[in-house]
């Protein structure tokens, strides 16, 4: 599938996707993630106050088999093959204490400066949904009253789509978008019929 722009855009944009097929035989160096980590700090939020939190393992760490584990298993299946799993989490509460209601956006914004960054270096990431949401706060000694688990994130290098289960091989295809006009509207919102 071609991917076309409907006005003109840096190629990155159009080049970033979340592939599932990653070599399982790369391993990022810890220069990489700090320079990929790095362009996530320098994202903007509310008040300063930054509330994103990335935990990582590395394929070839003591940690990485247990983080794996706090996948679901349609995507432990693909992402135990990446270089690098984690998750991604956001502090709930603001300057004063009061419940942040910009922490996700913020943290949104922190993930796709990430993800733009890896791909500079030649990495992909995919974030996951699906994950084991309660086994995460408990496993990774998260306290719910103080962060929200977002969700979980695959990073490492492209394979052939051909080293994943054949189900998987038939969904490894660059996605489209919606139409310009159907995101972006001068004056009132009109929902999408």
């Amino acid at each position: 599938m071609q991917r076309a722009e409907q006005a003109p855009v840096e190629d990155r944009f159009i080049e970033r996707w979340s592939p599932r097929s990653f070599d399982e035989n790369d391993k990022i160096t810890d220069k990489d993630l700090k320079t990929i980590f790095e362009a996530a700090r320098w994202s903007p939020s509310c008040f300063n106050i930054q509330p994103w939190r990335f935990l990582y393992a590395k394929s070839h760490d003591k940690y990485f088999e247990s983080f794996c584990g706090l996948l679901a298993e349609a995507n432990r299946v693909w992402a135990s093959k990446a270089s690098a799993v984690g998750f991604i989490i956001c502090e709930n509460k603001n300057h004063k204490g009061e419940d942040n209601f910009y922490a996700k956006f913020d943290t949104g914004s922190a993930w796709m400066a990430l993800t733009m960054q890896a791909r500079e270096l030649g990495y992909f990431t995919h974030g996951m949904g699906g994950i084991k949401h309660e086994e995460v706060y408990k496993k990774l000694n998260i306290d719910p009253k103080k962060f929200t688990v977002i969700c979980g994130f695959a990073l490492g290098k492209k394979a052939p789509k051909e080293d994943l289960p054949e189900k998987l091989q038939e969904q490894e295809n660059l996605s489209t978008r919606k139409n310009l006009d159907n995101i972006m509207f001068n004056g009132i919102f009109k929902e999408e019929k």
